[in-house]
């Protein structure tokens, strides 16, 4: 029966019988195809008694009818209620019946209403057009002229213009280039330091759930009593003693039972164990800074890693609000609360339902350590995989536990090495094609596979692919990226890469807040690989899997701090004794003939000077492999470089006093790249050595 359903329940009264009941040709019900808490559950917080109710209802009905993915629609209805939201309050209309499209839709789309940005206007415009497109074509194909007639009143006003009539379009996409450059310049020169202090935080968790477990095991084993009072020393790249608690639900009601109020939570089942971090201490007495503990610390104090309930109280979210404003998770203009932290997938990062509900009940601060610890293992590869390869955020989704996925290749010398490459599907593709990766990369898939084999008591199980826009693309499979019977989508993805690079604080040129996202990584990855080492474009294509190489100059176009770095460098080649004049005067083609008389074809299993090389392409920079992107520095061969710089700092000595300044400074150049290369062992060196330290724990 049709009140039994829950959409019907929750929507009827409101929106007419005759949007809500719209069936398909198999008399299946549109709605029972809507997702409860992404669709139903928004129209009934948000728009239940807004005039423009029924229009947009419609047009979810609609999307839902050409099969858009649950997501696309969630986004469609978000923006269809803020634009309308907009018009209303600016132009103080109160009936459905007051809108008209060639005034209050135009006005809106030439920046009358001030506060959405010019590239929000475009895509709200966008979906209002794309919408009203979907309806008329829904009402024409399905049904008769006069029942047409009974639907009209629920399409989207139609105006006299178009949406390629505004130009916003490119307006729009302007300033998302000009924001997205910001975005880069303000990360593009880091990638080494987030790196190493993404596997630092990485190994702080590890070390945090071995202790966690450890403790949990003496209490079974020996009947030791709760809560158990327990401290272990960080590695030496910390600097600190934490201190912990371990609780059970039955010794924390019985201590705090005056606090907890079944309404605060003391009915909800909590995990087995959880710990209480109560304090960190410096270990060396005479450093004056304060100790920091985990860096996620000031989230859970707050309740942002519990997510934001219905009931949530209005002190809270604006408390809530507030933080994320600071570090730039939401604009200040922002009404619209977008929870970066929140994963939407049980089990990773978000804290249990007690914990967050009790957190105000001790001085210390609530701990569920298994969704930590898996966040972390997932917000590490993807890390890894963003900044040594570019990849995207669906093709990071692709890789699973399957030797059609996990290659390893031999090259028997010399010297005889081993490379690894993962294979997947790039995006406008439908054939595997391979994606290089460094050794680093496969210990952490090796540390996912063990965790998940923990997890599931066994093997790991066949699911869907999670990115629901490719997902008809691919079958089920033992994903990497899963978690409780369920893959990962985007959203959890992108959550659990802030969740690690939370408090490396990045800002634009103009102070705004950045915070990192894979798809930024993959815009950094480009302008470093383009800018900062020299490839051409079309290699950084190849590296990227873009077929496109349109979008590749797009996304590797010089920041302002690289232009600016690159004029400094400019002045001071002028400054010498270099004969510009005879490097200008060679021709494109030229250049492309010595291009071509280098091209080499040079396989990924080749050790180079100081590291590995990941190019399974043409060498585009002659085998000049110092300061390559395409290389990663490797500790074991520091060794080489430290060589190498000791060469070029004698031959640009010997050329400085012959008066040779042109090859001088490529000896400089070289030492510059070689000391970069060293920079980037030293950080992997302090991350493996905090990968190595054990803690010993102490007993209260």
């Amino acid at each position: 029966m049709i009140e039994t359903k829950s959409w019907y329940e929750k929507l009827s009264g409101a929106i007419p019988d005759e949007i809500l009941l719209l069936k398909d040709e198999r008399d299946q019900y549109y709605l029972d195809r809507a997702n409860e808490k992404r669709h139903i559950n928004y129209i009934g917080r948000n728009l239940l008694t807004v005039p423009w109710r029924n229009q947009v209802v419609f047009g979810v009905i609609v999307a839902l009818l050409r099969q858009l993915d649950f997501r696309t629609i969630e986004i469609y209805t978000q923006q269809l209620n803020s634009l309308f939201k907009h018009i209303f309050a600016h132009f103080n209309l109160t009936e459905w019946e007051e809108f008209n499209p060639n005034e209050h839709l135009y006005k809106f789309a030439i920046g009358e209403i001030s506060n959405p940005t010019v590239r929000t206007r475009s895509e709200y415009l966008k979906t209002y057009f794309i919408t009203l497109d979907y309806q008329k074509a829904y009402i024409h194909y399905n049904f008769d002229e006069s029942t047409r007639e009974t639907y009209k009143k629920y399409l989207l006003p139609d105006p006299s213009f178009r949406f390629r009539d505004l130009r916003i379009s490119k307006k729009g996409r302007e300033e998302s280039e000009r924001t997205r450059k910001a975005e880069t310049d303000a990360v593009v020169n880091m990638f080494s330091e987030i790196r190493a202090e993404a596997h630092i935080r990485f190994n702080q968790v590890i070390r945090l759930k071995k202790a966690f477990d450890d403790v949990v095991l003496k209490v079974q084993n020996e009947g030791v009593s709760l809560p158990l009072e327990f401290n272990y020393k960080e590695s030496d790249v910390v600097g600190e003693r934490w201190y912990f608690k371990l609780w059970d639900k039955k010794s924390f009601n019985l201590a705090h039972h005056e606090a907890i109020t079944p309404k605060r939570g003391k009915n909800i089942k909590p995990p087995p164990f959880f710990l209480e971090f109560l304090k960190a201490e410096k270990i060396d007495r005479t450093d004056p800074t304060e100790p920091e503990g985990l860096w996620f610390l000031e989230l859970a104090k707050l309740g942002i890693l519990k997510g934001i309930a219905n009931n949530t109280s209005l002190e809270q979210l604006e408390r809530v609000t507030s933080f994320f404003q600071e570090w730039g998770y939401m604009d200040e203009n922002s009404k619209t609360l977008a929870h970066p932290f929140n994963t939407q997938h049980i089990g990773i990062l978000t804290q249990s339902a007690y914990i967050s509900s009790n957190q105000g009940a001790v001085q210390g601060i609530l701990l569920d350590v298994e969704p930590l610890f898996a966040a972390a293992h997932f917000g590490i590869l993807a890390l890894e995989m963003c900044t040594t390869s570019g990849v995207r955020i669906n093709e990071l989704l692709q890789i699973n536990y399957t030797s059609d996925c996990m290659i390893k290749i031999k090259n028997e010398g010399p010297p005889p090495t081993i490379r690894y490459a993962l294979r997947m599907v790039p995006k406008g593709r439908d054939k595997l094609e391979n994606f290089y990766v460094t050794e680093d990369v496969m210990k952490i898939i090796s540390l996912i596979i063990k965790m998940l084999k923990q997890h599931y008591h066994g093997n790991i199980p066949k699911l869907e692919y999670g990115a629901s826009k490719r997902q008809h693309l691919f079958a089920k499979k033992p994903y990497i990226f899963q978690y409780n019977n369920r893959s990962l989508g985007d959203i959890a993805l992108n959550a659990t890469l802030k969740f690690l690079c939370h408090g490396i604080a990045f800002e634009t040129q103009e102070g705004k807040k950045v915070h990192l996202k894979t798809h930024l990584l993959r815009h950094a990855f480009a302008t470093h690989a383009v800018q900062g080492e020299g490839l051409p474009v079309d290699i950084v294509a190849i590296l990227l899997h873009q077929k496109d190489f349109s979008v590749t100059k797009y996304y590797s176009r010089p920041t302002a701090t690289q232009v600016s770095e690159s004029i400094e460098e400019l002045h001071t080649a002028f400054a010498g004794d270099i004969d510009i004049a005879e490097i200008v005067l060679r021709t494109p083609i030229e250049l492309e003939d010595q291009l071509r008389e280098y091209k080499e074809n040079v396989g990924t299993v080749n050790k180079t000077l100081g590291g590995l090389c990941t190019l399974d392409k043409i060498c585009p920079k002659k085998m000049a492999c110092l300061g390559c992107a395409a290389k990663v520095p490797q500790p074991e061969n520091k060794e080489e470089l430290e060589q190498e710089w000791k060469f070029y700092d004698q031959r640009e000595k010997y050329y400085r006093k012959k008066g040779i300044n042109f090859e001088a400074n490529k000896c400089k150049v070289a030492k510059r790249n070689i000391k970069k290369e060293l920079k980037e062992i030293e950080l992997i060196e302090k991350y493996r050595k905090d990968e190595n330290f054990a803690p010993t724990l102490h007993f209260r």
